[in-house]
């Protein structure tokens, strides 16, 4: 299986805003958990589309996918969390951009009108 990369630089991102919310998938390709709320999310995400929502993925499939996301978990200033939840999938945690606090969790309880909901509530 190959893994997708990308780089980027602060000098390819148009963004005027940062993000107050950060939308954190704990994911691994064996969750059943995780595959019953892909597509819910994927169908929610686009109503945030213009907003400051960051969506990542913290993908535990493998060895290599979980080393990559403690990284990216560090990268972001996200490592306590990560930590807190490392192993566990299934669940999108909804954090304060600025503060790491935790706002609220989707669920595989969550429709898509419950995800956008969560969301939006978290960005008031």
């Amino acid at each position: 299986m190959q893994h997708p990369f990308f780089t980027l630089n602060a000098n390819q991102v148009n963004s005027d805003e940062d993000p107050r919310v950060i939308a954190m998938y704990m994911y691994a390709d064996w969750c059943g958990a995780c595959q019953a709320i892909k597509p819910i999310m994927e169908e929610a995400k686009p109503e945030f589309e213009g907003q400051p929502v960051l969506f990542v993925k913290m993908d535990m499939t493998n060895d290599f996918t979980a080393h990559q996301s403690k990284l990216m978990a560090a990268r972001l200033g996200l490592s306590e969390i990560f930590e807190k939840n490392e192993g566990m999938t299934g669940f999108v945690l909804l954090l304060d951009a600025n503060t790491n606090e935790v706002l609220d969790k989707i669920t595989t309880d969550d429709d898509k009108q419950g995800i956008i909901t969560k969301i939006t509530n978290a960005l008031e």
